[in-house]
């Protein structure tokens, strides 16, 4: 069981001997595959009723392929807007068919570093390593699934509302608005030393995780992202995304550097051991720095 219910959060706190947590972003972040995205149109293929909710999806997507360019917006505000239509009316056992088939063809498409990651944290019960939490805007059906195939102690979601197992449209975002407040309540339910948790984000949402850790990893990070990174130095930059390997780097500053203002460091490589707490056990990356 993923669902962030208070029994689970209640049986977890129970088995927490070291009050840690390990935080990740789903989309971008861990897969590299929009899970919402993925679930939208194979709703639209499956579907024929619905395939014209998903056309707008298909033809921002397509211009942002042509172009190859690096301006997502206008596929995310597609999906924004057809989301509330694409799943009024929809049945919950249609969506979750479409969420298994979803996670069976590109469950296994992720970056390296957050597998292995994932991996040497699950070597271990959580009373050695903490819990592992997943934070995402994906629909509640399709990211538990995602969730539970890589071993998540808990999935905090975009929750759609039901009404006789039929969804209505609306829809609760906290996990795509709050990511800060979440960790805020995660802190005072089950007494976790911020300082020790890991967070791994790819866009600006992700900010408000970085600050509160004391371990933040940004993966393959958009563009304001990056410049933000870029002005924080505790901040580790992952390179996920090179057919060599996985490079970790961190901001230095080229002179005395003021991070709070728009001038930033310049990136140097730095190794795996010098980024993760102790409680995760030692790993290699393809390319990294030993």
């Amino acid at each position: 069981m993923v669902t962030p219910t208070a029994e689970r959060i209640q049986e977890l706190q129970t088995r927490l001997v070291i009050p840690v947590a390990s935080f990740f972003d789903f989309d971008g972040t861990f897969s590299e595959r929009q899970l919402l995205v993925e679930f939208m149109l194979v709703v639209g293929q499956l579907f024929p009723e619905r395939s014209g909710i998903v056309q707008p999806i298909r033809d921002a997507l397509a211009v942002y392929k042509g172009k190859r360019t690096y301006k997502y917006g206008p596929v995310i505000q597609a999906i924004v807007d057809a989301a509330p239509d694409l799943f009024r009316g929809l049945p919950e056992s249609d969506a979750l068919t479409v969420a298994r088939s979803v996670i069976a063809h590109i469950g296994d498409m992720t970056y390296v570093f957050p597998r292995r990651l994932i991996e040497m944290l699950r070597c271990k019960p959580i009373e050695e390593r903490g819990l592992i939490i997943g934070i995402t805007g994906a629909p509640q059906v399709v990211a538990e699934e995602f969730g539970r195939k890589y071993g998540f102690d808990l999935v905090y979601s975009a929750m759609y509302g039901s009404a006789d197992g039929i969804y209505t449209g609306e829809v609760d975002k906290r996990s795509v608005h709050d990511k800060g407040g979440i960790l805020d309540d995660l802190e005072g339910a089950l007494g976790l030393d911020m300082d020790q948790c890991i967070a791994l984000g790819d866009s600006e949402t992700d900010i408000p995780m970085f600050e509160r850790v004391g371990f933040p990893f940004a993966v393959n990070p958009h563009r304001k992202l990056l410049d933000w990174v870029r002005r924080n130095a505790k901040m580790i930059y992952v390179n996920d995304r090179q057919k060599n390997g996985v490079m970790l780097l961190h901001a230095a500053a080229r002179r005395p550097v003021d991070f709070a203002s728009d001038r930033g460091g310049m990136f140097i490589e730095i190794s795996l051991e010098d980024t993760l707490p102790d409680y995760v056990p030692s790993f290699n990356l393809p390319g990294s720095v030993p």
